[in-house]
């Protein structure tokens, strides 16, 4: 393949593509420039840009190697089990990446049933994202409006259902599913799962909280099945409390 290497502006590009790479980053484009008296590259044309085990795929990244944080323009990626991408990324791998008009969903389809579109999104590999100026779609309807929206991405773990959940079966009917989560304080941390179905009306599905006394004394309440508001006189639920008690 064809090559052209201008070195007066430290430029170099080539048909085939040009692999860069510098410690833990690594960048595949089609053009590769060096910022004049800076250690500064920006790459474009079919970019994929890889830091450590993170990946992203963009129109364009520019990679301040000092700081080993980029900008990245027009990028998509998938981590842990979300799909993500916008206009303009900050990232520094693997701690963080802020994504400014961005969308995000857990579902893996070229058309998405739901997805959310955000202002700006804060992606904590493997512990959580943080939305700000959230719309909520399914299909292509907007349906809900939510100021700021967070849910860890743990894979290990009791955790939120993330995503809208739909379903049906022959006790609940047509259901939904979604779930919200909280870190007030040591006695207050957990997560809800609330769900409305067309025959049992709306309900807790589950809640889940941690609470710790002190080192030695902690514990968890668990309660399903906690029906708000019900289509029938039946009362239902399922409480668990459980407390471990460390001898010193």
């Amino acid at each position: 393949d064809d090559a052209t290497i201008k070195f007066q502006e430290e430029e170099f590009e080539a048909n085939g593509g040009i692999l860069f790479q510098y410690e833990d980053i690594k960048i595949k484009a089609f053009k590769i420039k060096k910022v004049k008296e800076k250690n500064v590259v920006i790459a474009y044309e079919k970019v994929i840009f890889q830091q450590g085990d993170k990946t992203v795929e963009c129109d364009e990244v520019e990679v301040n190697l000092d700081t080993k944080e980029a900008v990245i323009k027009n990028g998509g990626t998938v981590m842990d089990n979300i799909f993500y991408g916008g206009q303009i990324f900050q990232a520094k791998f693997p701690d963080i990446a802020v994504v400014r008009n961005a969308g995000f969903t857990t579902c893996n389809k070229v058309d998405p049933h739901y997805h959310f579109v955000a202002k700006k999104i804060e992606f904590y590999p493997g512990r959580k994202i943080i939305a700000y100026n959230t719309f909520l779609y399914i299909g292509n309807q907007k349906v809900m409006w939510l100021p700021f929206y967070v849910s860890s991405v743990k894979t290990d773990g009791q955790r939120a259902t993330l995503f809208p959940k739909f379903g049906s079966d022959e006790e609940k009917g047509m259901y939904v599913i979604w779930g919200l989560e909280y870190d007030f304080n040591k006695y207050m941390k957990g997560y809800m799962d609330l769900q409305y179905s067309k025959k049992k009306g709306y309900y807790i599905n589950t809640w889940s909280n941690d609470y710790e006394v002190n080192k030695e004394n902690n514990g968890n309440l668990t309660l399903k099945e906690y029906r708000i508001t019900t289509n029938s006189d039946k009362k239902e639920w399922d409480f668990v409390w459980s407390h471990k008690t460390d001898s010193p």
